[in-house]
């Protein structure tokens, strides 16, 4: 996250991305999503921490790219935070474990 918001490089994939007849349908009245990936996995980092507690109304990026992912027809959005990215390097490994630990259970799980 850049500013709350979502790094220009991201953005810029997302408009080469969404296209209509492509990746969405629109018929006039609906849109519809024509990607058929059933899962997003999204690893998002932040210089901040508590962005999934105190600061969660300034987190733009995680509610905007499950809308996103939705809108295009990917009906599950697994987000992976890796907060605090800023902060001293024993925060920083510890919160980077933690992601890596998360990602782990999910391709196990997979």
């Amino acid at each position: 996250m850049y500013n709350f918001s979502l790094p220009s490089a991201l953005k810029s994939w997302i408009d080469h991305v969404v296209r209509i007849n492509h990746t969405f349908s629109y018929d006039g009245k609906n849109f519809v999503g024509l990607v058929k990936a059933r899962h997003v996995v999204v690893v998002a980092a932040f210089g901040a921490g508590g962005y999934g507690d105190a600061l969660a109304p300034a987190n733009f990026v995680t509610p905007y790219l499950k809308f996103l992912f939705g809108f295009l027809g990917v009906s599950e959005v697994t987000v992976i935070p890796a907060e605090a990215t800023t902060a001293d390097a024993a925060t920083v490994a510890s919160n980077i474990d933690r992601a890596k630990t998360d990602i782990r259970k999910l391709v196990e799980a997979a």
